[in-house]
């Protein structure tokens, strides 16, 4: 029976030791050790992000459209990332008519359902598009035959049903464009369908699923009071569509609703732009109201140019995280923005991405490691042409260097990450030990590797902080940081 040599093994146990001694140098904490990017993708012709959303694995889903195929008119735009922002794959859709995608949902198989609008060619006027993906992209099926005039849809979320709850803007007769709500089963086809007609136009930007299992609309309406206007529009209905109530924000100028969210305090939170503060170019705009629609605050804030907030979501901390675009007037450049905004809908940080080029920010949500990624589009190259944008920062909205893909390049992959204590390791065929150590250096879990593949390991007994997930290997060790939480 062969037996250890205690010299090979103290020796292993210090060279250990030593890695994560050095390790501990390296990574801090939790925050250093988070991967950040800025990252463009595009073709020679314009390329843009318009909705964003992390997937299982710690990558990222991205909609939009692009012109990469040629044609004069846009096509729709689906790019697969890692956790890196390096592309698996991209899919162009749609026909030889203007086919755009808005938003995008991840389904309960972690496939996607992507919505916009979608126009035949040779037809005089475009449709709801929902397109149904697997998780590799390939397409299940679509549908497009939801109105009989011209209507698109901007915005679309799951619902517990596996169904799916859609909103945007749809034509009467008369030409008149109003908010609409279309729920659709699992397949995309249609439960039922409400519009909401006012005296003029109106559109619907976002829904919203509501605790009490209704839905919010936000978007715009537009007056007449002496003068014609356009406020902020927010509707509340039930889970029929029946209208529980209606409010609009603003005054003699222009407002409009991007995004909302529903409050982690109650009530919701609606943001977009208005003219109504001195800025004619447009501030950022944000209404607070409580659960029966009463206003409690609204906010402006901006540079002297057009500010914008397109989107908006509640973080785990129960503040608001926002990205839009801002400008200084009379300058041929805007950024895209990053807001991190209080329960009271002040300012806690605000950053820019872009540099000197024009920059917009569509899409926003706060990740599994506390950080954020957005989407948008940007001129980087100064020629006009737009790529996709996908920008994933730190918690406090930066860009850091730290770069440990030489560990995942090579086949370590740990997801979720942060974890609950239920991790997923990718393990390469020449590991031949697996090995956890905590901050402090003690070995938690020692085995060797019997299948190079995934291993889901309990680690749930664990106390919060930063562990090392080290692969034993006959050359360099690979090793990985692990945040439980």
């Amino acid at each position: 029976m062969a037996t250890s040599n205690p010299q090979h093994t103290a020796r292993a146990t210090l060279n250990l030791s030593y890695l994560i001694v050095l390790l501990l140098m390296t990574f801090p904490g939790p925050a250093s050790s988070q991967i950040t990017f800025e990252r463009n993708y595009g073709t020679t012709e314009d390329d843009i992000g318009r909705c964003v959303r992390q997937t299982s694995d710690g990558g990222y889903i991205i909609s939009g459209y692009t012109k990469s195929s040629g044609a004069s008119n846009y096509d729709a735009f689906v790019i697969r990332t890692d956790e890196w922002g390096d592309t698996l794959w991209t899919k162009t859709l749609g026909g030889p008519g203007y086919d755009v995608t808005y938003a995008l949902t991840i389904t309960s198989d972690n496939g996607y359902l992507v919505c916009g609008s979608y126009l035949e060619a040779g037809q005089p006027q475009s449709d709801i598009w929902l397109i149904r993906l697997n998780e590799d992209g390939d397409t299940l099926w679509t549908k497009h035959n939801y109105s009989t005039f011209s209507a698109a849809a901007y915005s679309v979320q799951l619902l517990s049903s596996g169904g799916f709850i859609v909103t945007g803007t749809r034509e009467d007769a008369a030409g008149n464009g109003h908010m609409f709500i279309l729920e659709t089963d699992a397949s995309g086809n249609q439960l039922w369908t409400e519009d909401y007609p006012f005296w003029a136009n109106s559109g619907g930007n976002a829904v919203v699923v509501t605790n009490d299992d209704g839905f919010l609309i936000c978007g715009y309406i537009d007056t007449y009071n002496p003068t014609w206007n356009r406020n902020l529009g927010m509707v509340k209905i039930n889970n029929q569509g029946d209208t529980v109530w209606t409010r609009q924000f603003g005054g003699q100028a222009m407002e409009m609703g991007w995004t909302a969210c529903e409050s982690a305090s109650g009530g919701y939170l609606a943001a977009g732009y208005t003219t109504g503060y001195g800025n004619p170019s447009g501030d950022a705009y944000l209404v607070k109201t409580s659960d029966l629609g009463q206003l409690e605050w609204q906010q402006h804030f901006g540079k002297s140019g057009l500010d914008v907030i397109y989107d908006i979501c509640n973080t785990d901390d129960l503040n608001y995280i926002a990205t839009g675009i801002s400008g200084e007037q009379g300058s041929e450049f805007q950024e895209a923005w990053l807001l991190k905004i209080d329960p009271s809908g002040d300012t806690i940080w605000t950053h820019s991405y872009g540099g000197l080029r024009k920059s917009y920010g569509y899409s926003v949500r706060q990740t599994s490691d506390a950080g954020y990624v957005f989407c948008g589009s940007t001129n980087a190259s100064g020629n006009n042409i737009y790529d996709v944008m996908l920008v994933k920062t730190n918690p406090d909205g930066l860009i850091t260097s730290i770069d440990s893909r030489s560990s995942k390049k090579a086949g370590l992959r740990i997801f979720p990450n942060p974890s609950d204590g239920n991790v997923t390791i990718e393990i390469p065929a020449q590991s031949d030990r697996l090995i956890i150590s905590n901050s402090s250096g003690k070995i938690i879990h020692d085995k060797p590797v019997m299948v190079h593949d995934k291993q889901t390991i309990d680690l749930q007994n664990l106390s919060p902080g930063v562990y090392f997930v080290t692969l034993m290997q006959s050359e360099v060790p690979l090793v990985e940081t692990l945040v439980i939480r």
